[in-house]
C-alpha cells in the first residue's frame, strides 16, 4: 500500500467515527449537554477533525513530490478535434489540469485510457481569452474510470488526450496535465 491509499484509508476510519459519535457531539455543542459521554464525543470529534485536515495536508504536501508535466499547444485556428496519445511509461496519478485558449471561444477536453477516453474527465470547458480553467480537485475528475478521485494511470496504459473545437473555433489551444509518480 502507497502512502497515498494509506491516509485515503485513514481519513476513511476517521470519518466513519465522526458519524458514530455524531449524536452525542451534537447534543453537547448544540444542546449544550453536560454528560461526559456528550462532552467527551465533542472533544474527540474535534480532534478528529483536525487530524483529517492534517491527513489532507500531507496528502496535498506529498502529490507535489516527483511531480511532471505535460504540455499539448496547438498554434492557430483549430478546424478539427484532436486527439493525442501517450503510453504511461510508469505508474502515476493525475493531478491537475490546466485548459485555456486565446479566444472567447470554449472547446471542451476529455482524458481517460483508451478503453473510456473521457474516463478521468468528461467534457470540461476551455478557459476563454487567455483564462485558464483548472482542474484541481478530486471532484474535477469526474470520469466514469476515475470516479471523483485522483485519476490513476497504471505503466503500460494508453491514454487519450481529446481537444474538441468550438463551432466558432478555438484558437492556441493550451492543455498543461500534472502528474505525480508511483
Amino acid at each position: 500500500m502507497n502512502i497515498r491509499k494509506a491516509i485515503q484509508l485513514a481519513t476513511k476510519a476517521i470519518r466513519k467515527e465522526i458519524r458514530r459519535i455524531a449524536v452525542d457531539a451534537n447534543f453537547h455543542d448544540k444542546y449544550c449537554a453536560d454528560y461526559p459521554h456528550a462532552v467527551q464525543a465533542s472533544k474527540d470529534r474535534k480532534k478528529y477533525q483536525s487530524a483529517i485536515q492534517t491527513l489532507e495536508r500531507i496528502e496535498r504536501t506529498f502529490k507535489m513530490l516527483r511531480t511532471f508535466q505535460q504540455v499539448y499547444t496547438i498554434d492557430g485556428t483549430l478546424a478539427a478535434n484532436h486527439v493525442f496519445t501517450f503510453k504511461a511509461p510508469f505508474d502515476m496519478q493525475i493531478v491537475h489540469v490546466s485548459l485555456s485558449n486565446s479566444t472567447a471561444n470554449a472547446g471542451t477536453f476529455d482524458l481517460g485510457p483508451s478503453t473510456d477516453a473521457d474516463g478521468y474527465a468528461d467534457g470540461k470547458s476551455f478557459g476563454v481569452s487567455a483564462a485558464c480553467t483548472e482542474l484541481d480537485e478530486r471532484t474535477d475528475f469526474d470520469g466514469a474510470v476515475s470516479d471523483s478521485q485522483w485519476p490513476r494511470v497504471t505503466k503500460g496504459t494508453v491514454v487519450h488526450v481529446t481537444i474538441k473545437d468550438h463551432a466558432s473555433h478555438m484558437a492556441n489551444a493550451c492543455v498543461v496535465i500534472t502528474y505525480t509518480e508511483g
